[in-house]
């Protein structure tokens, strides 16, 4: 029988709380996904309580159901806009260090304009996790959301007393995933057979997921939006990736349980596992560059009451760049796709993509909706209309800021007679608090408190390339006068170099992002005098 895929929405009608493992003793951080592990745990559940089978072990239909491997029970990730399954983030995508964008991604294949700035300066790059993603390469955007979540303090209390008393009041802190979350979730079939069966038992009662079922939590998690589609060309990602290239990225959707030749559970078993499924020798595989999320992975089984062994594991977000000696064989390519790689698959475990992304060097970030449905769009209104001017946003905000750190590195080369430039350790406090504030307000009081002090004085005593001002004067403006930026950097220029059309909406999307461009011409100014500085000093 031919391969299927059933994709799925799960609501909540109560919180959840699916225990990750470590932490306090008296807390409960939730997972901020539905794991395929609770999805088939419960349809196994409910199964045998209709089935009242005795000895399930040697059921046929119970050991394909949820213990042979034909059916894959897929993590369910937060539903984006349009019922899209938002994934989680590459490791390689990062962010600036006191930055909200751009988003670069360093898995592309030269990298070098990534990692330096225009003047050649390393950047201090961090990772981008805001939740989960999804990526539209075209546009170079990447769209993000996280399920809200609450915390929720619990005591200890006397069952006899129904209350809590002085030799019991121990107290317990839960964060859940909120009633009114929305998820996709992915059945991969190997034998269309079994889907009519595994998609009544979704469609009977909520399903109960977690912890603390019998108190506010369960999830109560109701199924509908089932859509049936063939497994044939199978992507999680939604896209037919290129395989032309002998370079690949390859790039985890779920933790990835390996274990050795030896039997041993280990991260290292990954690139064998790999190369077994694409019919290659590891040494016809060179690994370029990766970016490694290890961790361990852990669980509870209900059956046993017992937790699961803690095994080490390799996060979902993982990316290994990868140069192939041989040709890609697409058809290993699907089967890789289809089946995954390593242990516990049958709970979504092992799941990865091919050439997901590595193509574009930054995307525009920007929050996703889980509101926005096909069924509840107007007739007159199209998704697709509604897309675009989000990406329009984006991709106009994207060619401002380029412009504006273009100019603002043509000001910084023009930055060479500077007198009297302060103590690298003056600058070196300046930049770090820049980055710490919130607003620029709070950047002024800082400089406020050392107007007379020797730092204050070692700033007022610098001077260049400011007019008349010294650069504690001009700091001082930038941050506080939006002419001043527009002074230094001619804004007009820019903004009609990036090609807009509407000139009015350019200029107002500058002003609205104009404190986050202030905060980064002090920022590339004083990177360029602590340069000046140590030239100065190695003299």
């Amino acid at each position: 029988m031919g391969k299927k895929v059933l994709t799925f929405r799960l609501t909540l009608n109560a919180s959840m709380l699916l225990s990750m493992p470590g932490g306090d003793p008296n807390s409960a951080n939730t997972l901020p996904f539905i794991s395929g592990s609770a999805i088939m745990g419960a349809l196994a559940g409910r199964w045998l309580k209709k089935e009242c089978c005795k000895d399930p072990v040697n059921n046929s239909e119970f050991r394909s159901l949820f213990l042979d491997g034909i059916v894959r029970y897929l993590h369910a990730y937060p539903e984006g806009v349009y019922s899209i399954r938002l994934l989680p983030p590459p490791v390689s995508l990062r962010v600036e260090k006191g930055f909200e964008h751009p988003v670069y991604d360093l898995a592309i294949e030269d990298n070098s304009d990534v990692i330096e700035d225009e003047e050649g300066n390393s950047r201090v790059l961090k990772p981008w996790d805001p939740g989960f993603i999804r990526l539209v390469e075209v546009e170079a955007v990447a769209k993000y959301r996280f399920p809200e979540q609450t915390a929720r303090i619990h005591h200890q209390r006397d069952r006899k007393a129904g209350r809590a008393l002085d030799d019991s009041n121990a107290v317990f802190s839960y964060i859940s995933i909120d009633s009114g979350e929305r998820f996709i979730g992915q059945i991969l079939f190997d034998d269309e057979t079994y889907l009519a069966r595994i998609q009544d038992l979704l469609q009977q009662d909520p399903l109960m997921l977690g912890r603390s079922r019998s108190a506010q939590y369960g999830g109560s998690a109701y199924a509908d939006g089932f859509e049936t589609t063939f497994g044939e060309n199978f992507t999680e990602t939604g896209s037919t990736q290129n395989y032309d290239s002998r370079r690949i990225s390859v790039t985890l959707l779920s933790d990835y349980l390996g274990v050795t030749q030896n039997g041993h559970y280990s991260c290292d078993a990954f690139i064998g596992d790999f190369s077994k499924k694409m019919g290659i020798s590891e040494f016809e595989i060179k690994c370029k560059n990766s970016f490694i999320k290890a961790g361990k992975t852990a669980g509870y089984v209900s059956v046993w009451q017992m937790p699961r062994p803690v095994r080490p594991s390799l996060k979902a977000g993982t990316v290994f760049c990868l140069d192939l000696e041989k040709e890609v064989d697409i058809d290993r390519v699907k089967i890789l796709l289809w089946e995954g790689l390593g242990d516990r698959r049958t709970e979504g475990f092992g799941r990865l993509t091919v050439n997901w992304h590595g193509t574009k060097e930054s995307y525009s970030p920007g929050m996703d909706s889980k509101l926005i449905d096909p069924d509840n769009v107007d007739a007159d209104s199209s998704p697709v209309n509604i897309d675009v001017l989000y990406l329009q946003a984006f991709s106009q905000n994207q060619l401002i800021h380029e412009g504006v750190e273009s100019a603002a590195a043509k000001f910084c080369k023009r930055l060479e007679t500077i007198s009297s430039i302060p103590a690298k350790s003056t600058l070196g406090r300046v930049r770090s608090r820049l980055r710490m504030a919130e607003t620029s307000a709070d950047i002024i009081r800082f400089l406020e408190d050392c107007r007379y002090k020797k730092a204050g004085k070692d700033l007022d005593r610098c001077r260049g390339a400011w007019g008349h001002k010294s650069f504690f004067e001009w700091l001082k403006a930038l941050l506080t006068d939006t002419k001043e930026i527009e002074k230094n950097l001619t804004i007009n220029d820019v903004l009609t170099s990036c090609c807009l059309t509407d000139m009015e909406i350019a200029r107002q999307a500058f002003e609205n992002n104009c404190e986050v461009y202030q905060k980064r011409l002090a920022e590339m100014v004083l990177q360029k005098l602590t340069r000046l500085k140590k030239e100065e000093e190695d003299e």
